[in-house]
């Protein structure tokens, strides 16, 4: 059996990041979603998994930027592509990115349209139906990013 492609999502916007994974979820992508909230775990997640593809945000809590974390993950993992998705657009930080070699740089706020032609082009999925589970379970997710969400803007 074939195995199924990765896609590694880093954002430090948990809403960001689960409206994304519902999203392939909705669409049917059968790719298998993994996600990372800091550029520390998002090294730590690919040395373990491999993704095919990582959409990264330049703009990352802690420390290290979503640049330095690519740079890592791609010299340690020379085919795995990655894909910015910043509001940082300007052209002083795309050209921080070059040794990253981004397949793609998209700008916040995201069109997650584009963001699913990138991979679907990129790791040559075919788009399968989803089954009525596989909807239930993307829409739950965006409920419950959306949930997250409304609590840190009530404070």
């Amino acid at each position: 059996m074939k195995a199924k492609k990765k896609i590694l999502l880093v954002d430090d916007d948990v809403f960001s990041v689960m409206l994304m994974k519902a999203y392939f979820g909705h669409f049917g992508f059968d790719v298998t979603i993994l996600l990372a909230f800091d550029a520390e775990s998002a090294i730590s997640m690919a040395d373990a998994e491999e993704p095919d593809l990582v959409v990264m945000d330049i703009l990352l809590a802690g420390g290290m930027s979503g640049i330095t974390a690519a740079e890592i993950i791609k010299t340690r993992h020379k085919n795995t592509a990655i894909v910015f998705i910043t509001s940082c657009s300007d052209s002083e930080t795309r050209s921080m990115t070059a040794k990253a070699d981004p397949l793609a740089f998209i700008d916040k706020p995201a069109d997650l349209k584009e963001l699913l032609a990138i991979c679907r082009d990129h790791l040559a999925l075919s788009k399968a139906a989803p089954d009525k589970a596989e909807i239930k379970t993307a829409k739950n997710e965006f409920f419950a990013a959306a949930k997250i969400l409304e609590a840190r803007y009530e404070k």
